[in-house]
């Protein structure tokens, strides 16, 4: 099945700092964008989240709140826009956001570890890395994410016995 799929880059990276933003001149491109296609649906890949996650220290380097407002209003103009990618967090997350489905994965190299109370430094983890596939369709969108170094055992469910499981890993 040929899906029509607009997949918008918006940058929100401001050179030699970490918090994110999205200028008003990105924002006329975004709307521009939207606005040219608003018969297909348009999936959103940006680096920052536009929105808090509840981790202090990564709250705090995430998206300044005037242009992620600035973004919800833009994007509540559209009623075509399914999905939003984004990064930054190092983290596996997912949800919705002003009724768009979000999703973001865990780093390719380091992870922040997740902890709701440390608020003055970024805590970091050596998580298995990870990248994700989307597959995309007119009705649904499936995110499968792969922990491609993880070299745990792997085996066939088809041949899978309880009693052998508990003997193998209970001893």
């Amino acid at each position: 099945m040929i899906c029509l799929v607009n997949a918008l880059t918006t940058y929100t990276v401001q050179p030699g700092i970490h918090i994110g933003a999205f200028c008003k001149t990105r924002r006329d491109w975004l709307r521009e964008q939207i606005s040219q296609t608003e018969d297909i649906d348009a999936f959103l890949f940006t680096h920052h989240p536009p929105f808090k996650i509840g981790i202090a220290s990564m709250d705090a380097i995430g998206m300044n709140e005037r242009d992620a407002l600035a973004l919800g209003e833009l994007l509540d103009e559209f009623a075509n826009v399914r999905h939003l990618f984004f990064g930054h967090l190092h983290r596996p997350l997912n949800g919705t956001w002003r009724g768009i489905g979000f999703s973001t994965i865990r780093a390719t190299n380091h992870q922040v570890w997740l902890d709701f109370n440390e608020g003055d430094f970024i805590p970091g983890s050596y998580e298995p890395p990870a990248y994700a596939i989307a597959l995309i369709e007119r009705d649904q969108v499936v995110i499968h994410t792969h922990n491609y170094l993880d070299d745990s055992k792997k085996f066939s469910l088809g041949s899978w016995c309880y009693d052998d499981w508990v003997n193998e890993n209970l001893k």
